[in-house]
């Protein structure tokens, strides 16, 4: 059992207003920059499968990174909020475990803002608590979020000694936690559709040696109801097969799938050239 598939992501922690931010407005704003290029608010419904201009995931508009954290402003004394942020001159992340009507405050985390560098460290700290936290799982028979005091996580969760009527529940969504989703930015990308599960890169077609067109291709599909296990077992097995990005054989500089000439370059050696090399050095015109 991978205990994060059932607890709570980043993204549907922010998404339901779940986190309580305050302090300095311009550490707000840096973290919010840096939970967006997690690259996990992106917009599948433009993707291309086939020749097009589309090179790259749309970021969902509906996200404006400076406002990503106050979308849905709470203070840390509302119903719903499991974790609170204290953005200022010391940086703290205190979790609200609400098990018994009374808001019990647990500190989490505390460090101190520093310089830019500095705080990039302590981001990337903060986000893998919160992405990682066991302080509250789902229970899989009565499908809600629950205290992990109350959870038995012998096996899958449940709520201890079958006592699903008995515990109490926190005010959230569970069906929004979205465990199989990657980032836009993986090599390999994972999306859920509305019949299917892609797994799916960039590339670029080649449709005349001369033209091409930027756009994605599928790489393995599976049924909504794959497990997030099962998604990352099979993007694992695709990301060891999946030779790219891989370095040019001349300039060295990286080269990703279908951004190579070698399949347009008659060259004896297997090499992947990238558009420049493969005009320098063998006289390719696209």
């Amino acid at each position: 059992m991978v205990k994060t598939d059932y607890i709570p992501t980043v993204k549907s922690l922010i998404d339901q207003g779940a986190i309580a931010v305050s302090g300095n407005e311009e550490l707000i704003r840096e973290f919010s920059e840096f939970i967006y290029f997690k690259g996990f608010h992106f917009n599948v419904s433009e993707l291309n499968f086939d020749c097009g201009n589309l090179g790259y995931l749309e970021i969902d508009d509906r996200y404006n990174c400076s406002e990503l954290l106050s979308k849905s402003p709470r203070s840390s004394q509302s119903i719903g909020v499991l974790y609170s942020l204290d953005l200022s001159g010391k940086i703290s992340l205190t979790v609200h475990r609400n098990n018994d009507q009374r808001d019990n405050l647990q500190l989490m985390f505390v460090a101190n803002a520093g310089d830019i560098e500095h705080r990039e460290t302590v981001f990337e700290k903060i986000y893998d608590l919160l992405d990682n936290s066991e302080y509250f799982y789902v229970c899989q028979q009565c499908n809600q979020l629950v205290d992990s005091r109350l959870i038995d996580i012998s096996d899958i969760p449940v709520c201890a000694a079958g006592s699903c009527t008995r515990t109490l529940k926190q005010t959230f969504d569970v069906n929004q936690i979205d465990r199989v989703t990657s980032s836009r930015f993986d090599e390999i990308r994972v999306a859920i559709f509305e019949d299917e599960i892609r797994l799916f890169n960039s590339t670029t077609f080649w449709p005349h040696p001369h033209e091409c067109h930027s756009g994605y291709a599928i790489k393995a599909t599976l049924p909504l109801s794959a497990s997030p296990a099962e998604v990352r077992e099979l993007k694992t097995k695709i990301e060891s097969e999946h030779k790219y990005p891989a370095d040019c054989f001349y300039c060295k500089g990286e080269v990703h799938e279908g951004m190579g000439m070698s399949r347009l370059v008659n060259d004896s050696i297997e090499a992947i050239t990238c558009y420049a090399c493969a005009t320098e050095h063998h006289g390719v015109i696209y």
